[in-house]
């Protein structure tokens, strides 16, 4: 009976066992509810998916970058899925920041097979275009489509003009056109842009400025024809290679851009023609 009185003695006497000040047990009950709210946040956010291909919806356009407006992305939604039910093909736009890898597209479209097509578009790339293809497609879509897909409509001066969402679009239209035309292989891109129409322009010139040189080589009113087949291999590569079959392998035979370059190789062939002698004079007489 000594030690149990001695115990009682001994928590009445100690300072913790007095009541608290009310001011101070309001402020505890605030921390613990702060703590709790703050837990509860936490425990919320790490549930969430770490890759923000996880949470998507599997729409067949993903923008995770916020490059695309509303509308747009909705339109661009049904077309794709009107791709599919009338092609089989599966084309697919995912917008990021990040490149994404293998599994995360497989979870965020857990139907993509060996014919499907991915369109990656991030932003903060230099080239904001970039493609993931299916073997079942590399025999029609070939490399030489898309690296001209990026060129054309990937680089910033494009993105610049049209945005991001108007390189979507045009990569989307030219692609959908390939896709769409089943005995088509698809190697260049349809249509002519006005930068490779001024390169094919030059090239035409030089290579009518060489043939008109070398047919007016001797100093002679009559052609000669040594002279123009010796050098034909350059004036042949610089007006047909560069100058005419870029056009032929997008447009056809029959367009402006043909008959415009035909016309800049002829009129330059023409003023080689009546310069070349004049030239030739000068040096004759610096000679003398």
């Amino acid at each position: 009976s000594t030690n149990k009185h001695s115990v009682v003695c001994t928590l009445e006497s100690n300072p913790t066992t007095k009541p608290q000040n009310p001011k101070n047990q309001q402020h505890n009950n605030l921390k613990t509810l702060a703590t709790s709210i703050l837990l509860a946040s936490t425990l919320a956010f790490t549930s969430m998916p770490n890759s923000p291909a996880l949470a998507a919806s599997g729409d067949p356009v993903q923008d995770q970058a916020d490059v695309l407006p509303i509308n747009v992305e909705k339109r661009l939604s049904d077309r794709l899925q009107n791709l599919e039910q009338d092609t089989g093909t599966k084309l697919r736009v995912l917008a990021t920041r990040q490149p994404p890898s293998k599994e995360e597209l497989s979870s965020l479209w857990p139907d993509l097979n060996a014919n499907s097509v991915v369109v990656l578009v991030n932003p903060s790339s230099g080239n904001v275009i970039d493609f993931r293809v299916g073997s079942g497609l590399a025999s029609k879509v070939k490399n030489t489509f898309l690296l001209e897909l990026q060129g054309r409509f990937g680089n910033k001066f494009y993105v610049e003009e049209k945005g991001e969402d108007g390189a979507v679009q045009a990569v989307l239209e030219n692609m959908e056109e390939c896709i769409r035309d089943k005995d088509k292989v698809c190697t260049v891109v349809s249509g002519f842009s006005d930068e490779q129409y001024a390169l094919s322009a030059v090239m035409s010139a030089a290579g009518g400025f060489i043939a008109g040189s070398a047919l007016r080589t001797g100093n002679s009113i009559k052609p000669n024809w040594f002279w123009f087949g010796a050098f034909s291999p350059l004036w042949f590569i610089l007006f047909v290679s560069f100058g005419i079959l870029p056009i032929v392998q997008r447009e056809g035979w029959i367009n402006l851009h043909t008959g415009a370059n035909v016309s800049i190789y002829l009129a330059c062939v023409s003023a080689a023609w009546s310069f070349v002698p004049n030239v030739l004079r000068t040096l004759d007489k610096k000679e003398q």
